[in-house]
């Protein structure tokens, strides 16, 4: 059965809509590119790249933040925020391998403090690793609750953050309790940004999941039940999932 959409995301509906619409050609054109980078671990992946989408809507201005997290992605979406007026909508495409675990919490924290819309769609690389902890901070600007849309079969994948270790270097009892203490440094910015961004510990297990070298990939109903709205593929609907956590919870 399909859930019915609140009137608050109603316009998010219609806007969401007219962009992925225009964003067909552009999904192709990224599945093609992730079809070749991929399976190819030590190939280079492309810096980010933010570039705006026109979708025709009076008071929404979304953007395509597409590429690897390298740093500097939040301050260049920061200065193209800047120039919006204050009252005015807007949307952020994810497509992403992830990248920089720092610069992904930073975004996070930006879209739901600046109340962004996040998104995933499908046909691109998707939005794995620190861009799917980027696309959690996603938050309604009418309502300031969550609003975090995967287009249902889009690839938002989860998993465990890497240490690197040098092949040619003997570690010793203090490098490693070094490499020890900065996993639980790491481990604290995580939750911390969870509580920050207003969400529970429910994303963890995700991560804890897949090793660094695999992916969790969340599936439409786990999306759901995790807060996720999900984007129907032939009706561009979204399905809130609100009630959907309430009849679960109360079924218990």
């Amino acid at each position: 059965m399909r859930a019915s959409c609140p009137a608050a995301y109603a316009a998010a509906t219609s806007v969401l809509g007219r962009a992925f619409s225009l964003l067909k050609r552009r999904a192709a054109a990224l599945a093609i590119a992730s079809a070749i980078v991929l399976p190819c671990i030590a190939a280079p992946v492309q810096a980010a790249t933010l570039t705006r989408i026109e979708i025709g809507s009076p008071n929404t201005t979304a953007f395509l933040l597409g590429g690897q997290f390298v740093g500097g992605e939040l301050l260049a979406l920061q200065a193209e925020v800047a120039k919006l007026p204050p009252d005015r909508r807007v949307a952020v495409i994810l497509d992403s391998p992830g990248g920089l675990l720092t610069e992904g919490l930073k975004l996070g924290r930006f879209f739901h403090d600046a109340k962004i819309a996040t998104f995933v769609f499908t046909g691109g690389i998707g939005c794995h690793s620190a861009c799917a902890l980027a696309f959690l901070g996603g938050r309604d600007a009418a309502t300031g609750k969550p609003l975090r849309v995967m287009m249902s079969g889009a690839r938002l994948g989860f998993h465990q953050f890497g240490a690197k270790f040098d092949p040619a270097k003997t570690y010793d009892k203090k490098d490693m309790s070094t490499v020890v203490e900065d996993t639980h440094r790491v481990m604290d910015n995580i939750i911390g940004y969870l509580h920050a961004i207003g969400e529970d510990l429910a994303f963890l297990p995700l991560m804890l999941r897949a090793p660094h070298e695999a992916i969790t990939l969340v599936n439409d109903d786990e999306a759901l039940m995790k807060g996720i709205h999900v984007m129907e593929l032939k009706t561009q609907r979204i399905i809130d999932p609100s009630n959907i956590i309430k009849r679960r919870v109360a079924s218990r």
